[in-house]
């Protein structure tokens, strides 16, 4: 027998995966001499932990992997609101609007993190997953209707190092295993002990490194994925802060502290009218092209900046009258009743002011006005151009339940479209609006419809069930 067919059959006896199992290893010189291999008479350590990894199940093995991964991205939250892990459906078939039903927040930066056991990337068929977080993201040919799809970060593992999880997590169970079978007092269970702590930390960091995918929504002509990958083993899309670091660099997050107003001023300037405060807050949860921000006090502060210097914009009420804002805190973020718009200034001598004869003046935000230059007398229409014809318009939507997601979102564009035709600036030519609503809702869920319907003269029943 040559040497190397000798070594060859050696290293297959001392393997860990196919070596014998009543093979002990002696060192000697605390490790600095050569090993000395005998064969047991009595079961040792080997022959327990190759017993037990033998007993480790897949689905075992895989659950262990997901809690570590909750766990781990829990205790690194970073910059963001919230992390939410997405089990794997528990029924086959499961729609992806069940799936990812808790995804969709409010005001709210999310780290979701994909369950491993369904969701993987780079193994040459992850067509599946990307589909899937992309719909997620409210983008793609199966986009679900979600709000806040730019306020939220999805985390993912590779699959060929979920593999190498996969070992290290059924190591770790058959020392669990081994210790559950030695007897308190075993001259075996130290050294179980220490097998155990080894594997539970192999275990964490090559789940780290495992989680090296991230994707998030962009805009440029058109909003879409933006797919990253972490190249560099000390970083982790488990962790937000490093997943943060990720959208700084990109220009989809800023740090605490480093958004300014110059900034604000132009993202304000590419919007086709002026917003609300409470709009303004929204932008940074609702549109790509604005960044993730850690809390709503930098959108406060960057508002407070817009106030003063080069192009300033103030604060105006509903009634359009422009108000004094001495400090942040008297910024209500929240507000409806408030907008933002560029300053007006002292009207040169001689100019129109809203309202006087002369002008015409076009609702702005809320309820108050603004000048729109000197007043033209209404022309008919120019040769070429269509006459308008007018009809009337009966849109009814019989008792509908709001219970499931997806017709609730539905119902909300269908909403949102009458909205966006009402609204000044963005309508065309409306003449009359007759508006009969039944809402079935807690109180608190329409407060601000009720408030908003007194400021405009409507009138508001309310109603008590007799169920």
């Amino acid at each position: 027998m040559s040497f190397h067919a000798a070594e060859e059959v050696f290293n297959v006896l001392i393997s860990d995966e196919e070596g014998l199992g009543a093979l002990d290893v002696t060192d000697t010189a605390a490790g600095r001499g050569l090993a000395r291999y005998h064969l047991a008479v009595a079961q040792n350590l080997r022959m327990f932990f190759r017993q037990a990894k033998n007993a480790v199940q897949p689905s075992d093995r895989d659950a262990y992997v997901w809690d570590r991964a909750k766990a781990l991205a829990r205790a690194n939250q970073g910059q963001f609101d919230q992390v939410i892990p997405v089990a794997m459906p528990e029924i086959a078939g499961a729609s992806l609007s069940q799936t990812f039903g808790d995804v969709d927040q409010n005001g709210k930066t999310r780290l979701v993190v994909l369950d491993p056991r369904q969701w993987t990337l780079h193994n040459g068929r992850d067509t599946l997953t990307r589909s899937d977080v992309a719909a997620l993201l409210g983008v793609g040919e199966q986009a679900l209707p979600v709000d806040n799809g730019a306020s939220c970060v999805v985390a993912c593992v590779n699959t060929q190092r979920r593999d190498n999880v996969r070992k290290r997590a059924t190591e770790l169970l058959a020392w669990r295993s081994v210790l559950g079978q030695l007897d308190p007092d075993d001259d075996k269970r130290r050294d179980a002990l220490g097998e155990l702590r080894t594997a539970t930390e192999r275990v964490d960091a090559d789940l780290l490194k495992a989680f090296q995918h991230l994707a998030y929504l962009t805009r440029t002509d058109r909003v879409e994925a933006d797919w990253q990958r972490f190249d560099d083993d000390t970083k982790s899309s488990l962790k937000g802060s490093h997943v943060w670091d990720a959208l700084v660099k990109n220009g989809r997050a800023v740090y605490p502290g480093k958004l300014s107003g110059d900034y604000l001023r132009t993202l304000l300037s590419k919007m086709p009218r002026a917003l609300t405060l409470k709009e303004i807050g929204q932008q940074f949860y609702k549109n790509a092209a604005f960044p993730m921000v850690p809390s709503s006090d930098d959108i406060r502060r960057a508002v407070f900046q817009t106030l003063s210097g080069p192009d300033a914009y103030e604060v105006v009420d509903g009634n359009g009258e422009a108000l004094t804002i001495s400090s942040v805190d008297e910024l209500s973020i929240g507000s409806m009743d408030l907008s933002l718009r560029k300053a007006t200034g002292t009207p040169p001598a001689g100019t129109p002011t809203a309202g006087a004869p002369g002008t015409d003046t076009t609702p702005g935000t809320g309820t108050g006005t603004e000048s729109t230059g000197s007043h033209q007398p209404k022309q008919g229409p120019v040769a070429g151009e269509r006459e308008p014809e007018y009809r009337r318009y009966q849109l009814e939507v019989p008792n509908r339940s709001l219970v499931d997601p997806d017709t609730r979102r539905a119902l909300a564009n269908l909403l949102q479209s009458v909205l966006d035709a009402v609204d000044p600036d963005t309508g065309g030519d409306l003449q009359l609006l007759d508006l009969q609503l039944n809402l079935t809702a807690d109180s608190a869920a329409v407060e601000e419809i009720e408030q908003r319907a007194s400021a405009v003269g409507a009138s508001w029943t309310p109603e008590e069930l007799d169920f």
